[in-house]
């Protein structure tokens, strides 16, 4: 109980913000946050509750005190507890996005003319992009985020937005595009918007129009590029 009431303060207290990225930082701080909780919880715990518990009802002057043994137990719990309540969080996540998602894809196999658009929809709370396919420019991993780039239809500036979403889940968004590719495995690229490819040492970057940026191209994904830029 402890370990589960530790686990939601801390989520609580670090939860992601609108306008605060979620990383892998934040979840290195949301263990050590949910061990110290648990630590200062067990010993508000002992003293607050169990040493006036022992003293009127059960009329004993003794000072129950944690021992070591059972403070790693404890700690043993809270990750354990962690673990499983994070995995169902996630699980949880990740199914609505999932749902959302095969909606959208449903709606594009049966009307043609939404493949013009594409949608992302993001983890937060009202966190969603909506473009021209074809304006789409590059995509960036950005741990727990994805940075969006794209050609702004109305001013033809260069805009961007950041989304909660994983390069996974943004694989199967763009999966009806097949000209939005993954490169890299932290980048997508619109081979509409790639100009020309250059290589040095065995290394391959994609030139992008309208922006002075080099998308990295792994090897692997080389010869898909080229076939891409060929049609």
């Amino acid at each position: 109980m402890i370990a589960i009431l530790s686990f939601s303060i801390a989520i609580i207290i670090i939860h992601p913000r609108k306008r605060k990225k979620w990383t892998y930082i934040d979840d290195i701080l949301q263990v050590s946050l949910t061990l110290s909780i648990t630590n200062a919880l067990g010993h508000v715990f002992s003293v607050k509750l169990l040493n006036p518990l022992l003293n009127e009802v059960f009329h004993r002057n003794e000072t129950f005190i944690i021992p070591t043994h059972f403070l790693l137990k404890a700690i043993v719990y809270v990750w354990v507890t962690g673990l499983v309540f994070y995995a169902l969080l996630n699980f949880y996540s990740l199914t609505k996005l999932q749902f959302k998602n095969t909606l959208l894809n449903k709606n594009n196999n049966h009307n043609t003319k939404n493949l013009n658009s594409i949608t992302f929809i993001g983890k937060n709370k009202n966190e969603h992009l909506s473009l021209r396919a074809k304006n789409l420019l590059y995509i960036k991993s950005l741990g727990h985020y994805i940075e969006i780039v794209y050609k702004n239809e109305f001013n033809a500036k260069i805009d961007s937005k950041t989304l909660r979403l994983s390069m996974n889940e943004t694989e199967q968004l763009v999966e009806l595009y097949p000209y939005i590719i993954r490169c890299h495995k932290s980048y997508f690229v619109n081979t509409i918007h790639v100009k020309n490819i250059i290589s040095n040492a065995s290394k391959y970057q994609a030139v992008v129009k309208h922006i002075a940026i080099l998308i990295p191209i792994s090897k692997e994904k080389i010869t898909h590029i080229e076939k891409a830029l060929s049609k």
